[in-house]
């Protein structure tokens, strides 16, 4: 028997206003989510001391099965061993750099940054965004772009069957659900506004599923590209019973064009494949398998870099085309001349 969906009437008229005017005061949720404290500021209501710690409380790096380390040795041509395999850009103080978190690495090739989200699970990682992670992600972003030169671009990788499953549900206590989900959003929002701000092109390499902040996850990136059967995008939050956060509305608004879809998405909660996902507008191009989607988005990373596009233009040019979205993030767009002609 199909299962049956019980939404909750408030959260599908929340959701509905925040998809289509942006009103994030329909939510569910009372309040801004700036009076929430969020990864970088404390305020009266900040959790108790150990609140945070139940995030980071595994600090060690991911070991990766032998089923794993040889496929992505082939994808990349890179000979990955369990030693080397999170070795990242940052050469600074493991102990004080969030990259030592585990939970992405970053490598540089040329002119391509690499970032792979990591987990300790192996190929069954579900690779959802909890502080930790998110953190962990603007480490790494916040290193490429200090690293960056005009003809840089960005793949992110993420192996196994998830490639962001979206919130870490584990990281939510009942007894605080809206406080414990905001405060993940102000982690998100951190990802979104580094990734907004990168100055160069970034494309995401879909190898499996992604589901509610996951798929708004791999929306951040300039060019998604997927495999055509294994993986779904899945907008799962009313099938949990939440709206959506007003910054996800905003960043759905800005991606994907059609009002049907963006209904379809949200309210209906379909699950979308590859091929759908391209006449949608969510996905550029579809692959059969992981290789060939990796591949192909390595094979765009490179052809973009040889253009040696000014980087800060790259950036501030985004920002231009997501206007409600970037001011959301508190993103300010500044006017870039070329040096010279």
């Amino acid at each position: 028997m199909k299962k049956s969906h019980r939404w909750i009437p408030s959260v599908y008229r929340g959701i509905t206003s925040s998809v289509y005017r942006g009103n994030a005061m329909s939510s569910v949720y009372r309040g801004t989510f700036s009076s929430v404290y969020g990864p970088f500021k404390t305020s009266q209501n900040s959790p108790p001391e150990d609140y945070i710690p139940r995030y980071t409380e595994e600090i060690a790096f991911p070991r990766y099965t032998e089923e794993v380390i040889p496929r992505y040795s082939s994808i990349l041509g890179v000979e990955y061993t369990e030693e080397n395999i999170c070795s990242s850009v940052y050469r600074g103080n493991i102990s004080s750099n969030p990259l030592s978190l585990g939970m992405c690495t970053l490598e540089k090739r040329g002119n391509l940054f690499i970032l792979t989200l990591t987990g300790k699970n192996n190929i069954n990682d579900e690779h959802t965004l909890s502080p930790a992670r998110a953190l962990s992600i603007c480490a790494a972003l916040a290193e490429a772009k200090s690293q960056a030169v005009d003809g840089s671009a960005l793949i992110t990788l993420a192996p196994g069957k998830f490639f962001c499953n979206g919130v870490d549900l584990k990281t939510i206590t009942p007894a605080s659900f809206a406080a414990d989900v905001l405060h993940c959003v102000e982690h998100i929002k951190a990802v979104g506004a580094e990734m907004m701000a990168l100055p160069m092109p970034t494309i995401a390499a879909v190898t499996g599923h992604i589901s509610g902040s996951g798929a708004l996850f791999a929306m951040l990136h300039d060019y998604v590209v997927m495999t055509s059967s294994k993986g779904v995008i899945y907008m799962s939050e009313m099938d949990i019973g939440m709206s959506l956060p007003d910054i996800g509305a905003a960043l759905l608004r800005a991606k994907v064009g059609s009002a049907s879809a963006r209904r379809d998405l949200v309210l209906g909660t379909v699950k979308v494949r590859g091929e759908a996902a391209v006449s949608m507008g969510i996905v550029d191009r579809v692959y059969d398998s992981e290789e060939e989607v990796v591949g192909a988005a390595m094979r765009m990373g490179e052809e973009m870099g040889k253009k040696g596009w000014c980087g800060k233009a790259y950036g501030e040019n985004r920002k231009l085309l997501y206007p409600e979205f970037c001011e959301m993030l508190g993103l300010k767009h500044q006017v870039v001349f070329p040096s010279k002609i």
